[in-house]
């Protein structure tokens, strides 16, 4: 058996009340008295693992406990180690009478270790890896420990990379350490040249107009990404389809409203596409916001709905896109001689193009 099992029980020397309220990293506190002499303090002692004890004075104020009838109150301490604890494992906190060795109530106190990568254990971690870079900035392990260090960059990079899904960033990351990584010889795509245009609708572009009409701002060699405002689907058949026609459907679930879409992508887009009054009323002005170098096009296929939605339409947006000469016959008369211009989504796909490029350039419809 063990000498500590041999070591006998500390017998109180007179009666001892108070409690270990609390212990962190930097500190404990709480308190303690003798309950017939509550105004006289008590010496106690602390124990931290295995360091030497350390004797202080319970003679801290506390209003707390003069209103329980503690005496004066003056019965609390509140120290500070000498040095903060090491987070990353667990430590044992005692603090006990010095007259006889008598535990305060609640001590011995167990502090368990940090979780790692909680906001205790980082600091202890910058604190010991900031000593071991000064320490090896003026001898022999400078280069292990840059070698080290690039190591580590390399793997939070990744990290950050693959949290962000940011497929071009992983691959030039990749690129530029390849040596490190063993990876030598990677190739990284081409940025793609062309201009990038937003296509918002209340549904994908999957048939009829709505399809014609992107097609046809591909026909102008812009790329193409939509989204829909009802349910913002990102995935499914009708996503599927445009994908393979080249068109980038932004959705669930890496985003999760329209407004999310203009936000995460400013100030990407140089032509942003607003199918109906309605849409045009509820992004026209979020588009400006957060892409204001873009060219904002409303596309109205019905002129007769809603012209309050469409007079704000045509307020944020450059130029109004109808079907018919009849249509901005009437769009202009109720818009009172807006910018409307007419894209026949009927005609060929060359003159519908030709007439798009005009609208989006605010050039007369060509003869």
């Amino acid at each position: 058996m063990s000498n500590a099992e041999h070591a006998p029980i500390p017998v109180a020397e007179e009666p001892l009340i108070g409690h270990l309220d609390d212990v962190d990293w930097q500190k404990f506190w709480g308190w303690a008295c003798n309950p017939d002499t509550p105004d006289n303090p008590l010496w106690l002692v602390a124990v931290i693992d295995d360091e030497p004890p350390v004797a202080f004075l319970a003679n801290r104020l506390r209003q707390d406990l003069a209103e329980a009838g503690h005496g004066r109150g003056c019965v609390g301490f509140h120290l500070y180690y000498p040095r903060k604890l090491d987070p990353r494992r667990s430590h044992r906190v005692s603090v006990r009478r010095q007259s006889d060795g008598l535990e305060l109530p609640g001590s011995p106190w167990v502090l368990p270790q940090a979780p790692a990568g909680s906001a205790e254990a980082r600091e202890a971690f910058e604190r010991e890896l900031s000593a071991e870079i000064e320490a090896a900035a003026t001898g022999p392990e400078l280069v292990p420990m840059v070698d080290f260090m690039l190591r580590q960059t390399d793997r939070l990079l990744q990290a950050h990379c693959d949290l962000d899904s940011g497929k071009l960033a992983r691959l030039l990351f990749k690129q530029r350490w390849a040596e490190t990584l063993g990876e030598i010889g990677m190739v990284v795509p081409t940025p793609d040249p062309r201009a990038l245009t937003l296509f918002i609708g209340p549904g994908l572009p999957a048939e009829g107009t709505a399809h014609a009409m992107v097609r046809t701002l591909q026909a102008l060699d812009l790329r193409v990404v939509a989204v829909a405002m009802r349910g913002l689907p990102g995935h499914g058949p009708v996503a599927e389809a445009l994908a393979a026609d080249g068109v980038l459907v932004q959705g669930k679930p890496l985003h999760h409203s329209v407004e999310d879409v203009l936000a995460r992508h400013a100030p990407q887009f140089r032509l942003i596409v607003l199918q109906g009054a309605v849409t045009a009323a509820c992004y026209g002005l979020l588009a400006r916001v957060h892409h204001p170098q873009a060219r904002i096009v409303t596309w109205l296929e019905d002129v007769t709905r809603d012209t309050k939605a469409a007079l704000a339409a045509q307020l944020l947006s450059d130029v109004v896109v109808v079907g018919s000469a009849p249509a901005a016959a009437e769009c202009e008369n109720r818009l009172r001689g807006g910018r409307v211009r007419v894209v026949a989504m009927t005609d060929e796909p060359a003159l519908r193009a030709a007439a798009l490029a005009s609208a989006i350039k605010g050039e007369p419809a060509p003869g």
